[in-house]
């Protein structure tokens, strides 16, 4: 129950025939090289115009131009935030300030609790 086909089985075996030469050459370890710096050149050429378009100056899309704009917005006002350490060390001298006006610290009323 094979479906009728117009190609003969002749055509159909020469055709194969064709693919497995096809494989066999690209197979060839001179073909590999040659299709390898061909992807190579090719890549080369993308690398290049990509580092050409990025050069000119205000070849931004209005989005693009936006987003560099609210980066440079956000690292102005990362800049003028105080870091975490000095957050830190502000809270512990205020802390440390506070404790040392009172008699009584923390220790001091533990002890005070143990020996009752």
């Amino acid at each position: 129950t094979t479906s009728w086909s117009p190609i003969t089985a002749w055509a159909r075996g020469l055709d194969q025939l064709r693919q497995q030469m096809e494989r066999r050459l690209q197979s060839l370890p001179s073909m590999r090289r040659k299709r390898s710096q061909e992807l190579s050149d090719k890549l080369d050429r993308h690398a290049e115009s990509i580092t050409k378009s990025l050069a000119k100056p205000g070849n931004f899309t209005h989005w693009g131009q936006e987003l560099e704009t609210l980066q440079q917005r956000l690292e102005t006002r990362q800049a003028a935030l105080p870091s975490r350490q000095q957050k830190r060390k502000q809270a512990s001298a205020n802390v440390t300030k506070a404790n040392s006006g009172k008699r009584n610290g923390l220790l001091d009323q533990i002890n005070s609790l143990l020996v009752e």
